[in-house]
């Protein structure tokens, strides 16, 4: 093993496809912010005879238009705020903002705080500027974590896309839709859709790769570490692995001890230990006494029962083939 690969730097996941990544990420948070505050999502045709003018998130224009919901008969000519408070563009509120274009407002304002906050984060992982997130493994899940948040912003700047670009053509909502196009501001949000997407992708291959790389690092010091103990990692190549059962007991073996057989002399040296004998007193002496088939009838056992005295007489009279 080569042991220059375990005092090298770590690998961190600050590769050319990780700035890719990130200069993607910030273009796709430049190109939302223009939709943002863009005016022009929705824009009529300059010849048409359309009061309509142009709308965005926040925005409208009208030219000498009157509703004819209104009561008052009201032209309104000139741009305003959606929210604007007055009561002259108050009773328009609820028909210019339907529910609908209430979600996509709200989606796009999440879409831009998520950019920033990766955008954020994914500069102070190649900065090294926060101590928190300065080790390998730490940068790599943050890496992991920003290309999961730009593949939300696609996701969700598709869905208002959709919805924006099917409910504009609704004939209740603005005047005249055959006449409105999409304008610019309404392609910029497809822009940083497309370049999140690619930021996203960029930041999860550097991040996969960088993981990968550190759990290959992580293997090598572990196998280096291995082979430097005392315990051998595994058998050479082309011998067969040799285990020590311990040593080997044959069937047991029982042999008579010979005549000559010493005792072990477990005394101190220089003293002999000899095997001990017991003298038993005279008391304990017995002698072989004969015996007779038939007992004597004279001798009678002690005093018993009626019963063993009726059996013993009848023995006494009919021989040993009573019993």
């Amino acid at each position: 093993m080569d042991k220059n690969r375990l005092t090298e730097e770590q690998p961190a996941p600050t590769g050319m496809m990780a700035w890719i990544g990130f200069g993607c990420c910030v273009f796709a948070l430049a190109a939302l912010s223009v939709s943002f505050a863009s005016p022009y999502w929705l824009e009529t045709w300059p010849n048409s005879e359309n009061p309509f003018r142009n709308i965005g998130l926040w925005h409208v224009c009208f030219h000498n238009y009157m509703q004819f919901r209104d009561d008052s008969q009201q032209k309104y000519d000139g741009c305003w705020w959606l929210f604007d408070t007055q009561t002259k563009y108050y009773k328009l509120r609820q028909w210019l903002i339907p529910p609908w274009f209430i979600s996509c407002q709200v989606l796009v304002v999440g879409c831009l705080v998520v950019e920033i906050a990766t955008a954020v984060v994914t500069a102070m992982i190649f900065l090294h500027c926060c101590p928190m997130i300065n080790h390998e493994y730490l940068q790599t899940y943050g890496i992991f974590a920003s290309a999961s948040m730009m593949f939300l912003v696609t996701m969700i700047a598709l869905v208002v896309a959709i919805v924006f670009g099917v409910q504009c053509n609704d004939r209740y909502w603005l005047p005249r839709p055959d006449q409105n196009y999409l304008s610019w501001g309404f392609g910029f949000l497809i822009i940083s859709a497309i370049m999140a997407l690619a930021a996203g992708i960029c930041l999860f291959m550097e991040a996969q790769k960088t993981y990968k790389a550190l759990l290959l690092k992580e293997d090598e010091y572990m196998k280096a570490t291995l082979e430097a103990s005392t315990y051998p990692l595994q058998p050479p190549m082309g011998y067969p692995p040799v285990y020590d059962s311990g040593p080997e007991y044959g069937p047991a073996s029982y042999e008579p001890e010979p005549d000559n057989y010493d005792a072990p002399n477990y005394g101190p040296s220089g003293m002999s230990y000899s095997q001990p004998t017991y003298d038993l007193p005279s008391s304990y002496s017995y002698e072989k006494e004969s015996r007779s088939d038939k007992p004597s009838s004279s001798e009678k056992p002690p005093a018993m029962g009626k019963s063993w005295q009726r059996s013993f007489d009848e023995y006494n009279d009919q021989g040993p083939g009573f019993v």
